[in-house]
């Protein structure tokens, strides 16, 4: 327990009260025996007998600490108003990092879903880890962010669309529900509706009939999501702490936000441009026509915005049921997404810049700060720790990620923290491996080594993020970019040694290629 945020204990009444919540629930809550024998366990310990030197103080009446974990898919930071784009296209997100924390340089361990999602659960780098390419699993041993709230009695349910954070892939471990988002009635809803007032000018919303299910998760409505998180937070006692994940998808591509949204930052494209089948369309390209980018890009803004318009709902509803300033709302992306900036579009082609800046907003009325902007660079390992800490629960041991809970609440300013490594195969062929990637960030300096399949043959890329920072004009060689080069080595190999130590060293992780899930890969552009 931290002893800062003692504050977030359950008192004594309050753990009683839980537990005969517990009690009237235990038929319609999964796990209730476990969380009643948890509360009663507890409850003991703080000295509900009246035991111990304290026990004539009477016990403080405090609520137990709730958590709103959000993942947004594909959102790149530089695209949210509170990191300063010019466009509003997230108010409510906005509005969240006012009353709250915003950290200003969080940098992802990868650029796609699977193992930036692994860090999230677990606060490894995807080095260390190990689950970088989509026959990886998260390792049995290795502990989840998830499972110390269940131990602890708390009532945990994520809702996901991305088939990526499946439950094959290890993700529901510490859930007492997980589950994707749209069932296949809501699918079948989906294409039947397909062209009424949640249409889109820009293309089909939602897949034709006859495509296959796993053709269907880019499309998922981003309310279905909400919908299963409202049903949740609805069907919870008054009293039950709880953990509720939810993961947004489509900001991904396609990008095809639903009216208003899909006119909401372009009102007068007269192009032919249609933003389906995205990743393997002939006409985006990087020497593509000017305009149609533009209008690509404004869809993508739309695409946030109608994101942000559900997490709203989201939030009202903790406003709602009494529980907003008892929860503690985390919000981030798992990585960003490329619009030819270096000549390539999705997030498939490297570890830069506007693939690797994500958000990352924490929001707890009781205990921390409102309007409050950290500078420091972090990791998004850093995240699963913070939360872990902020709640008062056991951190995940060999965690690469360190708890962020002084810096956000102004009680450590600018400590010394490890620069972020992350790495990536890029784009692998059939059969074949992929180039690897490695990257390490510091508030100085990008180092990015790229180390080819084939021959072995190693291209090193340095930025200086002072004087450049997007990223774009890589240092000419010198002694600065061979010290970044020999830092971010050092770096690698350190933590590559230590991923050989960890419980599941040397285990088998891996899994047969859902063949319908490869075949999507390929119509992203991710495999060849």
């Amino acid at each position: 327990m931290n002893p800062r945020f003692d504050a977030l204990r359950l008192s004594a009444a309050r753990l009683a009260g839980l537990l005969r919540s517990a009690a009237r629930c235990a038929g319609s809550l999964r796990s209730g025996e476990r969380r009643a024998g948890f509360m009663l366990s507890a409850a003991l310990v703080v000295g509900v007998s009246g035991c111990g030197p304290d026990a004539a103080e009477p016990a403080t009446e405090t609520a137990p600490l709730n958590v709103l974990f959000v993942s947004l898919d594909t959102l790149r930071a530089d695209h949210l108003e509170a990191y300063g784009y010019t466009r509003e296209t997230a108010p409510n997100l906005r509005a969240l990092a006012e009353q709250g924390v915003l950290f200003e340089d969080c940098v992802a361990t990868a650029n796609w879903t699977l193992p930036t999602h692994t860090s999230l659960f677990t606060g490894l780098s995807a080095l260390t880890h190990g689950v970088e390419e989509a026959s990886d699993l998260l390792p049995e041993a290795c502990p989840t962010l998830v499972e110390p709230f269940r131990d602890a009695g708390y009532a945990t349910a994520g809702f996901y669309s991305n088939p990526f954070l499946g439950e094959k892939f290890g993700y529901a471990r510490g859930f007492d529900e997980y589950a994707r988002a749209a069932t296949d009635d809501d699918l079948r809803a989906m294409i039947e509706r397909k062209g009424d007032a949640k249409g889109s000018t820009s293309g089909t919303r939602f897949p034709e009939p006859g495509a296959r299910e796993s053709d269907y998760f880019a499309e998922q409505s981003s309310e279905q999501v909400t919908a299963r998180g409202l049903a949740f937070l609805d069907q919870l006692p008054s009293e039950q702490p709880f953990f509720l994940f939810l993961h947004y998808n489509d900001i991904h591509s396609d990008y095809i936000p639903p009216a208003p949204h899909d006119r909401l930052f372009d009102t007068d494209y007269n192009g032919t441009l249609s933003p389906e089948h995205y990743p393997a369309h002939p006409d985006v390209h990087a020497e593509m026509n000017e305009r149609d980018l533009a209008w690509i890009r404004a869809l993508y803004d739309g695409e946030i915005h109608w994101v942000d318009e559900q997490l709203a709902r989201v939030f009202q509803a903790l406003e709602e049921i009494g529980r907003a300033e008892d929860t503690l709302v985390v919000v981030t992306a798992d990585h960003g997404e490329g619009f030819f900036e270096r000549g390539y579009k999705e997030h498939h082609y490297g570890l830069y810049r506007e693939l690797l800046h994500v958000p990352f907003i924490l929001r707890l009325p009781r205990a921390l700060p409102s309007g409050r902007r950290v500078s420091d660079t972090v990791s998004q390992a850093d995240i699963a720790p913070t939360i872990l800490s902020l709640a008062g629960l056991t951190g995940l041991p060999g965690a690469d990620g360190r708890a962020l809970d002084e810096l956000a609440a102004g009680t450590a300013e600018h400590s010394a923290r490890p620069p972020v490594v992350s790495s990536a195969v890029l784009k692998p062929i059939l059969d074949q491996p992929g180039d690897e990637m490695v990257s390490l960030t510091t508030g100085d300096f990008h180092a990015v080594l790229r180390r080819r399949h084939t021959d072995g043959r190693e291209t090193l890329q340095v930025f200086d993020r002072r004087s450049d920072p997007e990223e774009l004009s890589p240092l000419a060689p010198g002694p600065q970019t061979e010290a970044a080069g020999r830092a971010l080595r050092s770096a690698v190999e350190a933590m590559e040694a230590r991923r050989g130590l960890l419980p599941w060293a040397g285990g088998d992780n891996t899994q047969p290629i859902d063949p319908a899930i490869l075949e999507r890969m390929k119509g992203w552009g991710y495999i060849k």
